[in-house]
């Protein structure tokens, strides 16, 4: 196994663990994978990590399946978080209505351009008196089309005009 942080490889096992990970329902139950996972040695004395561990390609970091948080994204578009969560709690399916719109969050948002009529562009603190942003919002449905980490002009202005290529009204 590779050390994720070097890319060494690593046959020294420190330990293992159970990780339990919660899967789509299976015949009306609820499901917990039960995973051993090994805690390894890194080898590499360059490598700024003594120990890493085993990771898998269908676990998300919040102990769910990817499987099931898509699930739970493709429920959650259809209805509000509440109304999501009671039918997903009918399927066995435990979350709640903080952890869906978490997921809504790290959710990359895709916006279809050339369908945006009206936008507004506004500026906005990331840290009071530190670093500023600038915003530009859809009018319609109210949804970010784009966040750039300044508010100097020819930053606005390049957003601008790039946009200007979708024949979009500004309001300021």
């Amino acid at each position: 196994m590779n050390c994720p942080y070097c890319g060494h490889s690593s046959f020294s096992v420190h330990s293992t663990y159970q990780r339990e990970i919660q899967d789509i329902s299976l015949q009306d139950k609820q499901t917990i994978l039960l995973l051993s996972v090994r805690k390894m040695f890194c080898d590499n004395p360059q490598c700024s990590h003594k120990t890493f561990s085993e990771r898998f390609d269908f676990v998300a970091p919040n102990q769910k399946t990817k499987r099931l948080i898509d699930k739970i994204l493709f429920t959650s578009t259809k209805l509000s978080s509440v109304s999501a969560e009671t039918l997903l709690k009918s399927n066995r399916i435990i979350t709640s209505k903080s952890s869906i719109c978490d997921l809504f969050k790290k959710m990359p948002a895709i916006v279809d351009k050339s369908l945006i009529t009206k936008v507004c562009v506004d500026d906005f603190a990331f840290r009071k008196r530190y670093t500023y942003g600038t915003v530009m919002v859809d009018l319609e449905s109210h949804r970010i089309i784009d966040i750039i980490d300044s508010r100097e002009t020819n930053s606005v202005e390049a957003l601008t005009e790039y946009m200007c290529t979708f024949a979009i009204n500004y309001i300021n």
